[in-house]
């Protein structure tokens, strides 16, 4: 009996070598069938829309973490302290919006030595087109202190640290008694 993958039963014919070439390359792997192209669209669809489910859900995770409860009100005037420890600023103002934020200490003199810009939510920042050197602190959602660059001449960029939160601009020299580490406290109350 001969076999009939290689004949055509109705013409009772051989195939072309054309035909052969792609029953063999099918046959490997080589050459997808229709079925095989359905499952690979399906695949294909199926991958698209894990991506699209893990991407809402990063989205819902960084909107949830970027509006998450404030320690202090927009425009709202705190002092900031080290935890168990001395006063850092006692004015200090947050910027929330995107304007704030981007407007941040420009066009401003100076700094009091007691007074300090929140940025919220907070990341790398720039000095371009200041006037006047800042401390810069990074903190993370706790409070703790990630890093604390003094004395930021105007015209720099400093990346943010990984985990940071928010960023409190000060007066040159007013993060004196802060460092990496240390828990600060926002507190409404004293003024």
């Amino acid at each position: 009996m001969e076999p009939l993958l290689f004949r055509n039963p109705v013409r009772r014919t051989w195939p072309s070598p054309l035909s052969m070439l792609l029953l063999m390359l099918s046959g490997a792997g080589l050459v997808s069938t229709e079925h095989e192209h359905e499952q690979e669209q399906e695949q294909e669809q199926e991958q698209e829309q894990e991506q699209e489910q893990e991407q809402e859900q990063e989205q819902e995770y960084w909107w949830a973490w970027v509006s998450g409860p404030s320690p202090l009100v927009e425009g709202e005037v705190a002092v900031l302290r080290v935890a168990g420890g001395g006063v850092v600023a006692s004015r200090v103002q947050r910027a929330g919006t995107v304007s704030a934020r981007a407007i941040g200490l420009l066009g401003r003199p100076g700094l009091e030595r007691d007074e300090g810009l929140w940025i919220e939510p907070g990341g790398s920042i720039h000095t371009w087109g200041m006037a006047f050197p800042i401390d810069v602190m990074f903190l993370d959602a706790g409070l703790r202190v990630l890093r604390v660059v003094r004395a930021l001449r105007p015209w720099r960029v400093l990346k943010a640290p990984r985990g940071t939160r928010a960023v409190v601009e000060l007066a040159a020299s007013a993060s004196e008694g802060v460092t990496v580490g240390d828990l600060l406290v926002l507190d409404e109350t004293a003024i």
